[in-house]
């Protein structure tokens, strides 16, 4: 870890742009902003999220994390009861939360006020952590 750090480090004072490194220990990863690294990859966590995402019930998933895990972008099913049969400015959606497609019938939508959801959709959020559980439980009904 040490190696790759310093190598990131270098390359970094060197020009580069963008530093990716690859680190065994997690607890590292929080170290890494702060010593000028853009993005550091723990094959452990990358794993641990795997793992999580298969377990995961119902029809959700989450795509990707932004900024070390503190956004998510999020695919879940439309099935909660409050949910389905809303239009979208009818909804009180969590704050740091916001829908930016949706698929019907194979048809990408960009929702606006006026859009219903409909049983089975399929909607792509972005959300911040602190309103995954949120906006996961109004879409999917699902905690």
């Amino acid at each position: 870890d040490e190696a790759n750090i310093m190598s990131a480090i270098q390359a970094k004072t060197l020009g580069v742009k963008k530093v990716l490194v690859v680190i065994h220990r997690p607890d590292y990863a929080n170290l890494m902003e702060q010593m000028g690294i853009d993005r550091a990859v723990s094959p452990r966590m990358v794993m641990a999220q795997e793992f999580l995402a298969m377990l995961q019930k119902g029809k959700s998933s989450s795509l990707a994390d932004i900024e070390q895990g503190r956004a998510h972008v999020l695919q879940l099913a439309v099935e909660g009861e409050n949910f389905v049969g809303a239009k979208l400015r009818d909804l009180q959606l969590p704050t740091g939360s916001l829908i930016v497609a949706l698929e019907r019938d194979s048809e990408i939508i960009v929702p606006h006020a006026e859009t219903v959801f409909q049983l089975e959709d399929t909607v792509l959020v972005i959300c911040l952590q602190k309103a995954h559980k949120k906006i996961t439980k109004l879409i999917t009904g699902q905690s």
